[in-house]
């Protein structure tokens, strides 16, 4: 395994401080990425799953060349719907970690009542709605993430244990302060 950080972690933009230390944290502290390929057929169900556990509309999914991104959560040009756009080119836009961060994007914006417009991307509130899902669907428990997270000096605001959705609602509103 290599050391933490072997390469310099990209400069993340100004509104969004953490950006690329959360990806680099996914990458390097949970990994896993290459085991295993979801089909589009599991990415729906996980996402539809994940947003009917936690009582919210599932986003539109689709599916089309993005760049340099795996994914993305955006709003329909249209419509102003939320959806996940998964990439056609890169490996990682089917593994679970992709899939789970962006839902975790989709739960911030959906719980928030138009707060997360004031947060940053990737800051506190949202790492708690993506602790929270990996957390949910037994991935990687919550007392894991907050290692990791203290590890890679990620910040965030701790979900707790006992998976509370109306806890969940508070942080992301901004009713509770970040773990630094």
């Amino acid at each position: 395994m290599p050391a933490k950080f072997a390469r310099p972690i990209a400069r993340s933009p100004a509104s969004d401080p953490q950006q690329f230390r959360v990806y680099r944290m996914e990458h390097e502290a949970i990994g896993g990425r290459h085991y295993a390929r979801l089909s589009r057929t599991a990415v729906v169900a996980l996402v539809r799953g994940i947003c009917r556990n936690y009582g919210v509309k599932p986003p539109k999914v689709g599916w089309e060349d993005i760049g340099r991104w795996a994914a993305e959560w955006r709003e329909h040009p249209s419509d102003g719907e939320p959806m996940i756009v998964f990439s056609t080119k890169k490996r990682t836009a089917r593994d679970i970690l992709t899939v789970t961060h962006e839902v975790a994007h989709h739960l911030h914006y959906e719980l928030s009542e138009g707060k997360w417009e004031d947060q940053e991307n990737h800051g506190p509130e949202f790492m708690a709605c993506h602790m929270s899902v990996l957390d949910t669907i037994r991935m990687i428990p919550v007392c894991a993430m907050r290692v990791i997270c203290d590890k890679w000096k990620v910040r965030y605001t701790d979900p707790g244990s006992t998976s509370s959705l109306a806890k969940l609602k508070r942080i992301v509103r901004g009713s509770h302060r970040p773990k630094h």
